[in-house]
């Protein structure tokens, strides 16, 4: 009896054991899984904050309700909004936003773009005037397509700052700028110069296409009726003025490479989003800055951590290098003259690089065209100086290269020959390239010149009044 007593006793105890063992792991496993869960919301959220003010006498608004999306929001007594976790439904989403306060008429937003781990603060300012809705303003003309190659110029609403303010209440002025100065000085920014050359190439590729899209294809901001095409914080991405202390060169170097090289899916340009890491991406659109860091240093290349990327399990996604070879941006031109018979003045050019060749002294020319021809149609100029190259050839490029991204300048003299008759006259020039290719320029390149009739020689004699 006692040996089965023990028994049936110790049989007991192992399922009392069993059982709190299960309960244990049970609520172990819901632990690690609210844990997980949890992970995973975080991932896919966007953390809003922000305030909400009177618009004539700036003081907050408490006890407003602001509904974002299906979350509702109220402020507090000082009129600021909770900082708070907003799940989106991927990587990235847009929603509306509405405020109702009392004595306010309600106010509404739509399409508002929130990004995972992005922060965007509110700043909202109510007014008991009915608001007007603001006509969007015109929209610059933007490439006819996207195998064009790459805009040309962007406009980049500066808040010299980089957290995402929405609305851009904190834009300053507006800056246009070349589209490639605006690509080199977001991707050190955005990415470490340090890391891979693959990785800055996969970075490059990613800066150039998302504002490309959003600004040009989507047209983000214009379509709100703002007068850029990105802002320089993290409602975009961040762009900085250069600082004179650091070395930009790998970044640059990055860009060069991989300039107007493009993603496609189908005929259209994918936005490509990305994030600090992997796990922050909830799109098949969507890069880990750092997990090209980590595939750089697998020897993956550059658009082999796009496709890997961006490609999807579909493998539809297309590559295409459409920055044309030979294409330049007029940054500079010297003002148009007045030359007497017999005098010289002298004439200046600059432009950035905008296709893919360099651009070698002595081989990259400029070359005098007929100023009515449609196409460059080379002439001799009547306005040659001794110091050109031939009739044709005024000037050759001052640096000794001009890689892409960078500039190049050309200066030369003109001289009206004696006996040239008074008048107005044109001079237009075309840069060639060592190819004997045009360099395609964004404006033509055309002086007014006009030449005035001889002076007569004044005689002056000693002694004698001066007419009044």
């Amino acid at each position: 009896m006692r040996v089965v007593h023990f028994l049936r006793s110790l049989a007991a105890r192992r399922l009392s054991y069993l059982l709190l063992l299960v309960a244990l792991l049970g609520s172990g496993v819901g632990s690690f899984a609210a844990r997980v869960e949890a992970q995973a919301a975080a991932r896919n959220s966007a953390i809003v904050t922000g305030w909400v003010h009177d618009a004539k006498t700036g003081q907050g608004l408490g006890g407003a309700i602001v509904h974002v999306g299906s979350t509702i929001l109220t402020t507090d007594d000082q009129g600021n909004l909770p900082r708070t976790s907003l799940p989106l439904s991927g990587s990235t989403m847009t929603t509306d936003i509405e405020v109702v306060a009392t004595q306010y008429p309600t106010w509404r937003y739509s399409g508002l773009n929130l990004a995972a781990g992005q922060t965007v603060e509110l700043h909202i300012e109510l007014s008991d005037q009915q608001p007007v809705q603001p006509q969007p303003k015109p929209v610059a003309p933007r490439p006819v397509s996207i195998f064009d190659g790459p805009p040309e110029f962007i406009d980049v609403g500066r808040t010299f700052g980089t957290d995402c303010v929405f609305p851009p209440t904190n834009v300053q002025r507006v800056d246009r700028m070349p589209f490639i100065d605006y690509v080199r000085n977001v991707l050190p920014n955005e990415w470490v110069d340090t890391w891979p050359e693959a990785s800055l190439d996969a970075g490059a590729v990613a800066v150039t296409q998302y504002a490309w899209s959003e600004a040009f294809v989507k047209q983000k901001w214009r379509t709100q009726g703002y007068s850029f095409d990105v802002v320089d914080s993290t409602c975009d991405q961040v762009y900085k003025d250069r600082d004179t202390s650091k070395d930009y060169t790998r970044t640059d170097a990055a860009v060069a490479r991989m300039w107007g090289t493009i993603l496609t899916r189908g005929s259209s340009l994918i936005t490509t989003y990305y994030r600090a890491k992997d796990s922050q991406c909830g799109s098949k659109d969507c890069m880990g800055q750092w997990g090209t860091y980590n595939l750089a240093n697998k020897g993956y290349s550059g658009l082999q951590i796009l496709f890997y990327y961006y490609g999807g399990a579909s493998g539809n996604l297309s590559a295409y290098a459409t920055a044309p070879k030979h294409r330049g941006l007029i940054l500079q031109r010297s003002a148009d003259i007045t030359v007497w018979p017999g005098r010289s003045q002298t004439l200046s050019v600059k432009m950035r690089n905008t296709g893919t060749a360099t651009w070698q002294k002595n081989a990259t020319q400029l070359v005098v065209v007929d100023p009515q021809a449609a196409d460059p149609t080379p002439i001799d100029s009547p306005l040659v100086n001794e110091s050109w190259l031939n009739p044709q050839q005024p000037a050759t490029l001052l640096q000794t290269k001009a890689v892409i991204g960078m500039d190049g300048t050309w200066s030369f003299i003109v001289t009206a020959p004696e006996g040239l008759a008074p008048g107005r006259y044109q001079i237009a020039v075309q840069p060639r390239a060592e190819d004997g290719s045009w360099i395609d320029t964004n404006t033509r390149i055309v002086w007014n010149v006009t030449v005035t009739a001889p002076l007569e020689p004044a005689v002056w004699i000693p002694g004698a009044r001066s007419a009044p």
